[in-house]
């Protein structure tokens, strides 16, 4: 995973603990989150400047950038502890960077203690594909006490840190990934319950990271959707774009992830979409409005959470279209993407009303053929003649100065496979 080569540093041991620290403190997050985007007939106050979004910062894979410099457009950060009571102060919420599931040398819970470890049937550990890691065993009481007791002491590091949340990666990602064997005798509902047993004996909230692993050739959520009794949230990677050869998630796995974005939101936890398509930022605006497109079709302002790994010069990767805030949607949130299916067929959802860097701009609507464009002709836009205008971008990130704009060219009168549009009157 992207996310756990960024921080693999966080968990080894650097000669970074400091004799004398204080400890730094998790804060427990708000109450569970509740829709938004529904309970508004009418906003009371004033309309965020932008969707809620995640950065790396200060850390590799991020910027070392003030946090200062950056809380205008950032509300979730991952980040070392100095960085992190800075943020903190100013409003972010916090992020540590953990994976109890996979360990290798030097990392704080790599003991000789083989019962922390997974085996398979021949009695070998079980190896990460490609890094010098092994697969956690989470039915092991020793691996529970040894995950609170390493997050303690890296909370103490460098002067302490102040987090709001524990991330904790790859969480019960067994089956579809790179792994030399299957833990013997594996069964995922119970590894799933164990894996919540393990969460459950942390003492901190929780932001997993597991929803990427859909089953193949399904509409379902990954298995670590499991973990949300648990944690306060969770993270699903390849977010209808990423690691393909065009960047593009197509259905079914483009279904399972908004089913999966509509079922973090009815059971009221927090789901960050990483879209890590890493490319550049500049010149992908199509493969960066099919990613937003599809983010809005079934989103909370409440508690969903945008991240992506577009290129920009200055490593900020928060886009510009993010200022995109759409509420009061004509159709009630669904149980399921289908109810989103258009006549002609692709998937679609109309706002009544909608701002742009905080400023109200009227209704808007989204559209999306998540069809293989190989595989599937174009499919008609659903509202002919409703709308004039779409968005379009110009430049990179936020930061870097990019911009969006709503007057764009009116929408298409069909729409190809792998293209969204974002519609304005």
């Amino acid at each position: 995973m992207r996310i756990s080569a960024l921080f693999a540093y966080s968990f080894v041991v650097l000669g970074m603990v400091t004799s004398g620290c204080s400890q730094g403190t998790a804060v427990a997050p708000a109450s569970t989150l509740q829709g938004l985007t529904e309970l508004h007939a009418r906003r009371g106050g004033p309309a965020p400047n932008h969707v809620l979004t995640w950065l790396i910062l200060d850390a590799p894979g991020g910027p070392n950038i003030d946090p200062s410099k950056v809380v205008q457009w950032v509300d979730y950060t991952m980040t070392k502890q100095p960085t992190s009571q800075i943020a903190h102060s100013l409003g972010m919420k916090t992020i540590m960077y953990t994976d109890p599931n996979r360990t290798g040398p030097g990392d704080l819970m790599h003991t000789n203690d083989e019962s922390t470890y997974a085996h398979d049937c021949s009695n070998n550990r079980i190896q990460v594909i490609g890094k010098d890691k092994q697969l956690m065993n989470v039915y092991s009481s020793h691996l529970w006490k040894l995950w609170p007791k390493a997050v303690q002491e890296m909370i103490s590091w460098d002067g302490g840190g102040v987090y709001d949340y524990i991330f904790e990666d790859t969480a019960d990602s067994v089956v579809g990934v790179k792994l030399s064997a299957i833990p013997c005798n594996f069964d995922q509902t119970r590894w799933t319950n164990e894996t919540n047993d393990l969460d459950s004996t942390l003492g901190y909230p929780i932001i997993y990271n597991g929803l990427a692993h859909v089953p193949p050739g399904t509409a379902s959520p990954a298995p670590a959707i499991g973990l949300n009794p648990t944690s306060s949230g969770g993270m699903g990677e390849d977010c209808y774009v990423g690691r393909t050869p065009t960047g593009y998630h197509y259905v079914p796995n483009w279904l399972a992830m908004e089913n999966t974005e509509l079922t973090m939101l009815a059971e009221g936890r927090t789901f960050i979409c990483h879209g890590d398509a890493h490319v550049q930022a500049s010149s992908n605006d199509a493969l960066r409005t099919y990613f937003f497109a599809s983010f809005l079709l079934t989103y909370d302002v409440a508690s969903s959470v945008v991240n992506t790994e577009f290129l920009t010069p200055s490593q900020v990767t928060i886009m510009p279209e993010t200022q995109l805030v759409a509420e009061q949607p004509l159709v009630p949130t669904p149980s399921s993407i289908d109810a989103l299916a258009q006549p002609g067929g692709v998937y679609g959802r109309e706002y009544a009303t909608c701002y742009l860097a905080g400023a109200s701009i009227g209704p808007c609507a989204v559209a999306v053929n998540p069809n293989n464009p190989k595989a599937v002709p174009p499919l008609p836009f659903p509202w002919p003649g409703k709308y004039t205008h779409t968005m379009t971008m110009n430049g990179a990130g936020a930061y870097d100065g990019g911009t969006v704009r709503t007057n764009g060219p009116a929408p298409p009168a069909n729409m190809k496979g792998g293209t969204a549009v974002i519609a304005f009157p």
